[in-house]
Order: C-alpha cells, then sequence, then structure tokens
C-alpha cells in the first residue's frame, strides 16, 4: 500500500495514483473532516508532527501493509527525510529526497537566486524592501506553502 501523508484535499493526487497503481491508497491527516478521505482505500487520523511517535506510526504502518510514503507538504517532507533510513530498515520507503536539498529549496528567495546564479529563467522575486509604488505585485513569504499569506495588490 501506499501512504499519502497530509492528504487535505488533495483528490486529483489520489486520483492519479489510483490510475497509475494497483496498490491500496492510504491516506492520513490530522484532521477527519477532510474531502480526500473519501476517496481513498483507507484513511486514519495522523498525530502532530511535534507529538509523533515513529514506533506507533511504523506500527499503524505494518497493521495497513504500507510499505511507500508519500509525503505532500514541507513540514512532512523535512520530518519524513529525517526518518527515511530508519524506516527504510523497517521495509518502508520513503519518497522523499536528503533534508539538505529539501532546505535548499525551501526559502523561496534563497532558491530563487540560486537558480538565477545558474542562469535558469525564472520568475523574478525581489524583497519588501525593493517594492515600487506603482507597480503590481503578488506578495509571498519566503517558506511556508498553498495560498497562506499570499498577497495581491491592485492599483
Amino acid at each position: 500500500s501506499i501512504l499519502l501523508t497530509s492528504i487535505g484535499a488533495k483528490v486529483p493526487l489520489i486520483q492519479c495514483l489510483k490510475e497509475k497503481t494497483s496498490n491500496k491508497i492510504i491516506g492520513c491527516d490530522i484532521q477527519n473532516s477532510i474531502l480526500s478521505k473519501y476517496f481513498l482505500d483507507d484513511f486514519f487520523i495522523a498525530e502532530k508532527l511535534e507529538n509523533f511517535d515513529i514506533e506507533r506510526f511504523i506500527l499503524t504502518c505494518k497493521n495497513k501493509n504500507i510499505h511507500y510514503i508519500i509525503p505532500t507538504r514541507e513540514a512532512d517532507l523535512l520530518f519524513f527525510s529525517e526518518w527515511k533510513n530508519y524506516l527504510e530498515k523497517q521495509n518502508i520507503f520513503v519518497m522523499v529526497s536528503n533534508k539538505q536539498s529539501i532546505e535548499s529549496v525551501n526559502n523561496k528567495y534563497r532558491f530563487y537566486q540560486r537558480l538565477n546564479k545558474e542562469n535558469i529563467n525564472v520568475i523574478p522575486i525581489i524583497q519588501v524592501d525593493c517594492l515600487e509604488e506603482d507597480k503590481k505585485y503578488v506578495l509571498k513569504e519566503c517558506t511556508g506553502s498553498g495560498s497562506k499569506n499570499l498577497f495581491i495588490n491592485y492599483l
């Protein structure tokens, strides 16, 4: 089985996996009232990462025959990158890069600078203190995901 973490409203991801694999698709989230659980083969409520008990999690994975984990949010990526080798010894494989790689792309401004330095064509990003009054901008924090703290100025 494949486990998708922090599944929330990621219905297209579930549907895509169901089309491409015969594996059972299981999801987990800290919330029970989420849309995606109705599209999964199985669902369970996950512990918050700050209260996470890895041994209990491994037991849940073994009981549900989970051998693959796909973390789906930034905090999960970092968390599972730290446990990847330990989980592998339990025959549970996490589809995640190493912690250093994840940290190198989590800060949007630093990632932009790195890509720009390599002459990779990317959307221009500037620091807030460099904004000009007569231009339109989309403002987003350097870290975080989704549309949290996303602002658009209209002229």
